[in-house]
């Protein structure tokens, strides 16, 4: 496949933590944030990434890691937001990009949403499926391409770019080790880069929720104790899961069974999970973190644009 772009996840934390301007804006020691009442009541304020309950385990988590000697650096998170989603160029016509934006939570929410703070990096431009690739499969299968496994191939492209993202023996030091840098504040620290989320537009409707385990069919049952106990059951990824995935991928590559046939979906769809290689399960899990944590609920996609569209779509015809 030709024609991706990308640059460096390391390098574009390092250039973040190591300006004088950026660096004044991130919050990089997290922190209760907490409010006193005049009857003296203490209420826990949750407004910012770095006040949350994920990024001050993170701090824990690198503060923990076993120093070396001589080795009295602060140590510092940088809470990495990732962002894709494919988007028109133009009005008219099929001119298209899929972007990969990187974003620090490190800022504030306010700075990140102002276009002109420079708060978002352009991480990646995933690449189309190459123009010739239905005329190979045609000649080695002696059949077109399903809509299935086309599905399929954007899938393993998108986890190919990602591995590729994620291979840099850079990153693996900093997220394990951290890095050593000198900041735009002059000192020097050790920085360690964790993942906070990834948003984008989750296509996979069977569990509308891509934390949880709620099938579409339940979700009637909102608010009611039975849905509190389902929402007890999240996805969670392991070694088991990981097992899954491989042995419906050996029944495609190698015994010949269809992208969407019984025997590979009866391997899948108690999960929902897909025959594809997920390049965060092979990062994360090692590390003792389940990439499912990873996921932001898609309020643009399911809401703005499909639930709250429709019913203001028909408010305005009412009136």
């Amino acid at each position: 496949v030709d024609g991706l772009y990308h640059r460096n996840i390391v390098d574009i934390a390092l250039a973040a933590i190591q300006d004088p301007t950026t660096f004044s804006a991130l919050n990089t020691t997290p922190f209760e944030q907490r409010y006193g009442t005049s009857d003296g009541r203490d209420i826990r304020i949750y407004s910012e990434a770095y006040n949350s309950d994920a990024a001050l385990r993170a701090y824990r988590e690198v503060s923990a890691v076993p120093r070396q000697a001589r080795d009295t650096m602060e140590r510092i998170v940088i809470l990495v937001d990732f962002y894709s989603d494919g988007t028109l160029l133009a009005n008219f016509g099929e001119a298209s990009l899929h972007p990969i934006y990187m974003f620090f939570a490190n800022q504030s929410k306010y700075t990140r949403s102002k276009p002109t703070s420079k708060s978002c990096h352009h991480l990646a431009y995933i690449p189309d499926l190459p123009s010739g690739w239905q005329n190979t499969y045609t000649d080695r299968f002696k059949k077109p391409p399903t809509k299935d496994v086309h599905t399929h191939m954007r899938r393993e492209l998108m986890q190919a770019v990602w591995r590729l993202l994620l291979s840099d023996k850079r990153l693996r030091r900093a997220y394990d080790k951290g890095l050593v840098s000198i900041c735009g504040d002059g000192l020097t620290r050790r920085a360690f880069i964790r993942f906070n989320t990834y948003a984008g537009d989750f296509l996979e409707k069977q569990f509308p929720c891509p934390r949880c385990l709620i099938p579409k069919d339940q979700l009637a049952d909102l608010g009611t104790p039975r849905d509190m106990r389902m929402r007890s059951k999240f996805r969670e990824d392991s070694e088991h899961r990981q097992g899954l995935v491989e042995q419906a991928r050996n029944r495609i590559f190698k015994k010949g069974y269809s992208v969407n046939s019984t025997r590979v979906k009866s391997l899948l769809e108690e999960g929902s999970f897909t025959p594809t290689t997920n390049a965060f399960s092979e990062f994360l899990l090692p590390r003792g973190v389940n990439f499912f944590s990873l996921f932001a609920v898609d309020l643009l996609h399911e809401f703005e644009l499909g639930v709250w569209k429709t019913v203001f779509t028909h408010l305005i015809r009412i009136l």
